[in-house]
């Protein structure tokens, strides 16, 4: 498996490839898609108060390595939350414990994110940490 940092590069090349804003916009529609409908961790436990939108996380470390399910109730968050499966899922616990990034700025897209939608992605990495060494 690739480390974080490799699949960051791949994602911001993906993205790069893309012409404009819109089409980067809409490209976080198409991997909204591709994320699970984990409907069962949708509940008040899992849920991330720190966005907009309604998150939900659920994190688990099997053998040494970070498992994610998440979900959210609007498409361009729920790609967002594919983007940090793609990064962060069955990495290293160490690696993702010391993962420090900016998903809007890597990927370009800061300038399409306000007030607290920006809020709630940036501080999703950090919810994930302190979720991550809350069950290590």
């Amino acid at each position: 498996m690739s480390s974080i940092t490799d699949e960051l590069v791949k994602l911001k090349m993906e993205f790069e490839s893309l012409e404009d804003g819109i089409a980067r916009y809409t490209y976080l529609i198409e991997l909204s898609k591709l994320l699970p409908k984990y409907d069962g961790i949708c509940c008040e436990k899992n849920l991330f108060k720190g966005c907009q939108s309604q998150v939900w996380l659920d994190l688990a470390v099997d053998d040494g390595k970070c498992t994610i399910k998440a979900n959210s109730d609007t498409l361009i968050i729920r790609g967002i939350l594919y983007i940090f499966i793609s990064l962060l899922d069955r990495q290293p616990i160490k690696d993702v414990l010391e993962a420090d990034f900016d998903v809007l700025q890597e990927l370009g897209i800061e300038e399409y994110f306000f007030g607290q939608r920006k809020n709630g992605v940036l501080g999703l990495l950090p919810e994930i940490i302190r979720r991550l060494k809350g069950v290590f």
